[in-house]
């Protein structure tokens, strides 16, 4: 279901909110209808004293009690929630010249199930706006109803008929103030039919590779009805953002990344788990992390955003990871960097000994070259570091239906040995079988990386 929300007056207040994926809900005492969480309780006082009769002064008084810890909780959760209005139509005339400056403002087009369901560590409610010409009643029957939804319903789920023309819809959150969704939320944005051109170009500038769609309100001709009239073409746009580096950051061509999973605990901590085309520097870590920061995570603490290489090693530590301590950012690279991995490149390229096979081992933490020499009839497994450094395991061989068992020549108390299997990929194995697998050296794969 599409939903839409109406602004105006602030537009420097109101863009910033799109490019950072936040919405506003205020407190109930800021809305500006004077009857919001009024609720009847007459029906519960006139029952109770009822029951009281029937029951005794023992009753009457338990009764009078749980009414107090009744308007207590009523009190309470009027103070805390927040309370984002959106309506059901983009098209109301009246809606553009309450909330959108008299058409001079501009209308957000929403998904409602993505932007009510948006980071789920936060508490929401969503729900129609039911119109009466009364206020609900709260009787003796719907004590049981306790739950969160069924009060925050009851207090914030019904209006006066004569706001029926907004065909409003509500997202009821724990808290009021500033509220993060993710960014595929933001479907559309309508142009009030006087907004400011200047202010139409920069919008669309600074929204630019979102995959938001443009409108411009139009009058239907003899007509007291509106239109909306495409302004882009998405198909002939590039959906970019929080999905490459761009050029001017890369100094070359752009760079794609995947954001896999992200959990945000409300001003506490985000996680990220991000998939990157290729390997990058340190300053394509940061400025990723810092956009991350910026428009998704900025209120939390502590932010902390993991990298894996699309086709490396997984399950075995993250390639790089990127951590914000309130402020301070700091991006490290736990695997090989461009600069090592071009190092790794050129020493297997360049060693001329007769060798069985090659490989480039990304493992975070452990990341070097691997060459399998014979020299004087002797089997060696040589691991070369990205500094130049080296080390040697002398070993045997065995054949095994087309692949080859390689066993240190010394005791090995781990039960550790390597296979290299007919397509020439090293594997890493142990008394539980295969660990992890290196496909062969291939320079040609390193020569497409970026440098």
């Amino acid at each position: 279901m599409r939903v839409f929300k109406y602004r105006g007056g602030n537009f420097e207040r109101d863009l910033d909110s799109l490019e950072r994926n936040y919405y506003w809900a205020p407190k109930f005492d800021d809305l500006n209808d004077p009857f919001e969480t009024l609720i009847n309780t007459d029906p519960f006082k006139v029952q109770s004293r009822t029951f009281a009769k029937l029951f005794g002064k023992e009753k009457s008084e338990q009764f009078s009690e749980v009414e107090k810890a009744l308007h207590n909780l009523f009190d309470v959760k009027k103070k805390g929630i927040g309370i984002y209005s959106l309506s059901k139509t983009f098209k109301d005339e009246l809606l553009w010249a309450h909330y959108a400056d008299s058409h001079r403002g501009f209308c957000i087009e929403y998904d409602l199930e993505l932007l009510a369901n948006s980071y789920k560590s936060f508490e929401t409610f969503s729900f129609p706006v039911i119109y009466n010409k009364k206020p609900p009643e709260y009787g003796i029957r719907d004590i049981n109803n306790t739950k969160s939804e069924q009060i925050v319903q009851k207090l914030a789920g019904y209006k006066s008929k004569r706001w029926q023309y907004e065909q409003e819809h509500r997202i009821v959150t724990g808290f009021y103030g500033e509220h993060p969704y993710e960014p595929s939320c933001l479907k559309s944005i309508y142009f009030g039919l006087n907004m400011n051109e200047k202010e139409k170009e920069l919008m669309i500038d600074r929204l630019k590779g979102r995959n938001v769609q443009f409108y411009q309100i139009i009058q239907k001709h003899n007509s007291y009805e509106f239109d909306a009239v495409k302004i882009n073409d998405l198909t002939k746009e590039k959906y970019t953002y929080l999905k490459e580096i761009p050029e001017e950051i890369t100094k070359g061509k752009p760079i794609n990344f995947v954001i896999n999973s992200k959990l945000y605990i409300r001003d506490i901590k985000g996680m990220v788990e991000i998939e990157l085309e290729s390997k990058v520097n340190r300053k394509q870590l940061d400025w990723i992390a810092q956009l991350l920061k910026k428009d998704i995570f900025r209120k939390v603490e502590r932010l902390f955003v993991s990298y894996t290489i699309k086709d490396g090693s997984k399950g075995e530590g993250y390639w790089a990871m990127s951590t914000y301590e309130k402020d301070k950012l700091e991006s490290k690279i736990n695997g090989l960097t461009l600069e090592q991995e071009k190092s790794l490149v050129n020493i297997l390229t360049n060693d001329k000994r007769k060798s069985l096979g090659k490989w480039i081992d990304e493992t975070p933490y452990v990341s070097s070259g691997i060459i399998l020499v014979e020299e004087n009839k002797d089997l060696f497994f040589e691991t070369i570091y990205h500094d130049g450094s080296k080390s040697s395991t002398k070993v045997t061989s065995t054949k095994l239906n087309g692949d080859y068992r390689y066993d240190d020549c010394e005791p090995n108390i781990h039960g550790e040995y390597f296979i290299v299997s007919n397509d020439g990929k090293l594997n890493f194995c142990s008394n539980d079988g295969i660990f992890r697998t290196i496909k062969p050296f291939d320079k040609n794969n390193y020569l497409q990386h970026r440098v």
